[in-house]
C-alpha cells in the first residue's frame, strides 16, 4: 500500500504534465513485502522518472509486475517499467551503466542529467540479489525488466503502521524550495500543492538567500533545501540565512533535502543549521510528517 501510494502521488503527476498514459498494473505483488523502503522506491522512481522524462507528449509507460519461479522459500518477481520515448542505440546500451554516460541525440538533448539515476538503480538491485535487463532502440522505446526474489510477510503491517495525518494543518502553508533539477522541483511542488500549500522556487542557494532576505518576515513558513547545488550549496546557504539580520533567520525551520542519506551527512546539515533531514527519493509521508513537526503543526 506504501508502494502504491507512493508512485501515484509522486509518479502520476509527471505523467499527467505531458498527458503520457501511465498503465500501472502490480496486482502481482503480496500485500505485504519484506525491503528497504527508501531504497526499494528509488528503484522504481529512477525507472518511472526517466520513463516519463524521455517519453513524448502523448506517449505510453507501463509497470507491471508478475510473479515467477523463485528459490529459498522466497517469492519471484519480475517487475517491467515499459514506455514509448525515444530509446536508445545498440551501441549506447553496451554503456548504458556506467556512470555518468549519456547518449547525445536530438530527441534527449533537453533532458540531460547526471548520469547516475541508472547506475544507482543497477547498484541496488544487484545488491537485492537481483538482475536487471534493458531492451532498447532507438524511436521505438526502452523496456526496464527486474527479476528479483523477495520474502512475503504475513499480515498488513504496512497497512497496521500507517498513521494517517491530517494535511489540512499544511493547506495554505508557504515554503521556499530550494532545488536546481526540474525533475526534482516538479516533484516536490507536485506533492507541496496537492495539500494545498504555496511554493516559491529558488534554483539555488544564493537565489535561496536573495529571496529570504527580501521577503517580509514570516512570509515562509518552512524551507525545503537541497544540499548539492551549483553557485551555492544547501548548507552554505542555510548557514548564511541563519546569520541574517532578520528576525525569522533563526527560527524558520529549515529542512534538507538530499541524496546523501548517511549519517555524518545528517550531522553536516544539522550543524550548518537545519532542523531535519529528508533523504531522496522524498517519501511523501515523511516529507508531510517532518513539516507538520518542524512547523509545529502535529
Amino acid at each position: 500500500e506504501d508502494f502504491t501510494r507512493n508512485i501515484d502521488t509522486v509518479i502520476n503527476p509527471l505523467m499527467a504534465k505531458k498527458d503520457i498514459t501511465f498503465t500501472k498494473d502490480i496486482s502481482g505483488i503480496p500485500p505485504c513485502i519484506l525491503v528497504d523502503k527508501l531504497r526499494w522506491t528509488q528503484i522504481f522512481f529512477n525507472l518511472l522518472s526517466n520513463a516519463s522524462k524521455f517519453t513524448p507528449v502523448g506517449g505510453t509507460v507501463l509497470l507491471k509486475a508478475e510473479a515467477i519461479q523463485a528459490h529459498n522459500a522466497q517469492h519471484g518477481f519480475r517487475f517491467t517499467v515499459q514506455d514509448t520515448g525515444c530509446g536508445m542505440s545498440k551501441a549506447f546500451l553496451a554503456h548504458l551503466f556506467e556512470p555518468f554516460r549519456q547518449e547525445n541525440t536530438a530527441q534527449n538533448k533537453s533532458n540531460q542529467g547526471t548520469g547516475l539515476g541508472l547506475v544507482i538503480v543497477k547498484s541496488l538491485v544487484t545488491m537485492m540479489g537481483g538482475t536487471i535487463e534493458v531492451q532498447s532502440a532507438q524511436g521505438k522505446g526502452s523496456t526496464f525488466i527486474i527479476e528479483i526474489n523477495l520474502t512475503a510477510v504475513e499480515g498488513h503491517a504496512s497497512a497496521q503502521q500507517h498513521v494517517e495525518l491530517d494535511m489540512s494543518k499544511l493547506n495554505g502553508k508557504h515554503v521556499l524550495l530550494v532545488e536546481d533539477n526540474e525533475l526534482n522541483i516538479a516533484v516536490a511542488e507536485g506533492l507541496l500543492e496537492r495539500v494545498g500549500m504555496q511554493v516559491t522556487v529558488a534554483e539555488n542557494g544564493k537565489y535561496a538567500v536573495d529571496t529570504f532576505l527580501q521577503t517580509a518576515v514570516g512570509t515562509f513558513d518552512a524551507v525545503l533545501m537541497d544540499i548539492r547545488m551549483p553557485v551555492m550549496g544547501g548548507l552554505e546557504a542555510t548557514e548564511t540565512i541563519r546569520a541574517l539580520d532578520k528576525a525569522d533567520a533563526r527560527t524558520v525551520p529549515i529542512i534538507a533535502m538530499t541524496a546523501d542519506a548517511f549519517t555524518e551527512d545528517l550531522k553536516r546539515s544539522l550543524d550548518s543549521g537545519m532542523n531535519a533531514h529528508i533523504s531522496k527519493p522524498i517519501d511523501p509521508d515523511v516529507l508531510y510528517r517532518t513539516l507538520l513537526e518542524q512547523m509545529h503543526c502535529m
